[in-house]
């Protein structure tokens, strides 16, 4: 079985950069409707139920308790190897410090609220490990 490796934040960075070509090439912080779109790019196991097209909050919020789910292996994996091969949770980690990177305040409102919900996840000692810098100060802000 080939598993694709998962795309480094310079990779998400550069393919989400967006040129908004009506102001002669100038770039555009990515936006929550961008962000969904990337989202659905760089996740394709996350799926978004169609009742909440278009509802931005409730999507990321889903996304949060997907990302719970797939902590629950994590606990049973013995190598970071293993972690990024057979969990999402390193993948969703890198995708929210992206879009914290590149969105803007609306895009930073949708993280904080997905970071909020994930502190409820009974398995979020396990998400912690795969935290990066931005995601970390909001998850630190909020306790």
């Amino acid at each position: 079985m080939l598993v694709s490796p998962l795309p480094t934040i310079r990779e998400l960075a550069l393919d989400s950069i967006l040129v908004d070509e009506s102001s002669e090439g100038t770039l555009t912080a990515m936006t929550p409707e961008s962000a969904i779109v990337e989202l659905r790019r760089a996740i394709p196991s996350f799926t978004v139920d169609s009742e909440l097209e278009g509802l931005s909050y409730p999507i990321f919020n889903d996304f949060a308790r997907f990302i719970c789910s797939e902590a629950e292996i994590l606990q049973y994996l013995a190598s970071e190897e293993e972690a990024l091969r057979l969990s999402k949770v390193p993948a969703c980690m890198t995708f929210l410090e992206h879009v914290l990177q590149e969105g803007d305040s609306p895009v930073h409102d949708l993280v904080s609220e997905c970071v909020e919900t994930l502190s409820a996840c009974p398995r979020q000692e396990q998400i912690k490990k795969w935290i990066q810098p931005k995601v970390a100060a909001i998850w630190k802000h909020q306790q």
